[in-house]
């Protein structure tokens, strides 16, 4: 099968499986009642309001932050490249989840389809048509496609940043055209979630160990990169600072972040299984995006998180400890459903990463695949810190780390089947 039929198959195979998610999912609803999806919702809710409210004054020719004139640096709390995205939906088909949905779909095969052709560059047609079967049975990323939020989109751009760089790594001509492509994509990445700049830095190793031994050149390429990715976020900055006088790099979220994730609020949210009775809790508001933004500097929010660690040391470990469980998806053993339906939703999001494991070790032991390995590890390293700074959400994992297990994961089966056929050759 050449690569363009096989990719075909991947994304039609890919659409099926998505349409066939949301007509499940629909029936699921009209029979339990429980939400699944936005597909019939007249009223969102949280992130999924902000965005859309973003996108309806975008597409009406209207200032991204309009409606929040009196206080625009809540508007600029959430990036805008997804909320572009609905905008320019809306603008095609009117203001219609249902079309955003179908797109979304769409871009989800889009996902499935970067990720085969990912695994192609890096191994061979083989795993790269193993790990496009096996995206698609990822079913955290249908979750996404369902749903108004910006983890698709973050997944999407994502890859093309990982493609770009992979594809000037084992390029030997021609190569600067894909760092200037890859550097403008980490901007628009970062600009769907900030902590796509952060993984950003991590794909300098990919050009220092191109040459590996030219080091100011590499020096330069590297920053020649970096100053690409800051195209899109210091033309956002400059929107933002002209039209409202607010300074932002990406967006108002930062330092507010990591007090929300170093509060009662984060336990109270997330429903991690401890309290404190000393705990203040009168500052919960509903909207406490609406309260605090408007009127608390970033050194108050970060001042507030080191207070509360040093006030209370053993509840700030405890905290970490549910971070860390609920980042990468093993919260559920302390909820209180049944231990079957627990252990179901900890593999359901996990199930890629433990075949990841083997893959990581099996590999290991190639020099040609070490610094794929490494930006791996470097990057779960990474997003560990991130997450215990701010919120360990496992919803969080899957643009950055999630791709890269199903590739690994398609190794570790590929290596299942070679060895166990090697072997049943031999005993004939």
């Amino acid at each position: 099968m050449n690569n363009k039929l096989r990719y075909l198959l991947i994304f039609v195979i890919s659409l099926i499986f998505g349409f066939s998610v949301l007509i499940v999912r629909n029936y699921y609803e009209k029979k339990t009642g429980e939400l699944k999806s936005h597909w019939n919702v007249t009223q969102l809710e949280e992130d999924a309001k902000n965005y859309f409210d973003r996108a309806i004054a975008l597409s009406s020719g209207k200032h991204y932050y309009s409606g929040c004139e009196n206080a625009p640096i809540v508007a600029f709390y959430r990036p805008p490249i997804y909320s572009i995205f609905l905008a320019l939906t809306f603008a095609v088909f009117g203001v219609s989840l249902k079309a955003v949905i179908i797109l979304q779909i769409i871009v989800t095969s889009l996902i499935v389809l970067l990720i085969s052709i990912i695994s192609k560059i890096i191994f061979n047609d083989i795993i790269s048509l193993i790990s496009g079967i096996m995206a698609i049975f990822y079913y955290p990323m249908w979750n996404n496609a369902m749903v108004v939020n910006s983890e698709l989109l973050s997944t999407f751009l994502g890859l093309l940043v990982l493609y770009f760089i992979l594809k000037y790594y084992y390029s030997g001509y021609k190569a600067f055209k894909y760092l200037f492509l890859c550097g403008i994509f980490i901007g628009l990445a970062s600009l769907t979630r900030g902590q796509f700049f952060f993984y950003s830095i991590l794909l300098v190793i990919f050009i220092f160990k191109k040459s590996g031994n030219e080091f100011l050149k590499d020096a330069k390429l590297a920053l020649i990169m970096l100053i690409f990715a800051l195209i899109p976020i210091f033309i956002w900055s400059l929107y933002a600072y002209l039209s409202t006088g607010v300074l932002i790099f990406v967006s108002s979220q930062g330092a507010y972040s990591i007090w929300w994730g170093w509060s009662p609020l984060v336990v109270f949210e997330q429903k991690y299984p401890m309290w404190n009775p000393l705990w203040d809790v009168n500052f919960i508001k509903y909207d406490m995006i609406g309260l605090y933004l408007p009127v608390k500097s970033s050194i108050w929010f970060l001042s507030e998180s080191v207070n509360f660690i040093m006030k209370y040391p053993l509840d700030s470990i405890k905290i970490s400890y549910f971070k860390l469980l609920d980042s990468w998806g093993f919260i559920y053993i302390y909820l209180d459903n049944s231990f079957a339906i627990n252990l179901m939703k900890i593999f359901k999001f996990n199930w890629d990463f433990f075949l990841a494991i083997p893959g990581w070790i099996l590999l290991w032991k190639q020099k040609k695949y070490k610094i794929f390995l490494l930006y791996i590890l470097y990057a779960s390293i990474l997003y560990t810190i991130i997450s215990i700074m701010t919120a360990g959400l496992i919803r969080y994992r899957i643009p950055y780390l999630d791709p890269l297990f199903i590739i690994l994961a398609s190794y570790t089966l590929y290596y299942l089947y070679t060895h166990f056929r090697s072997k049943k050759l031999k005993i004939q």
